[in-house]
């Protein structure tokens, strides 16, 4: 049987959007998927999605970007 929930994780747990019809003590397997924020809502990730961009763009020469610092990646 394959569900798909929305979840949040509040730092310790994960907490679904909706009620689940599960018995105590069901094992489950899980594989996460961070969403994109909605549009308008302020995200922690946004830094994250800037980073994953760079890296689906492929290998670049590092020399090129000898002056990249950190700070321009995350601001």
């Amino acid at each position: 049987m394959g569900v798909v929930l929305r979840a949040r994780f509040d730092g310790k747990a994960i907490i679904p959007d909706e009620p689940i019809n599960l018995p105590e003590g069901t094992v489950l397997e899980v594989e996460f998927r961070v969403l994109p924020p909605e549009e308008g809502a302020a995200s922690d990730f946004t830094p994250l999605y800037r980073m994953i961009g760079l890296a689906e763009q492929g290998p670049v020469d590092a020399s090129v970007h000898h002056d990249l610092r950190r700070e321009d990646l995350i601001s």
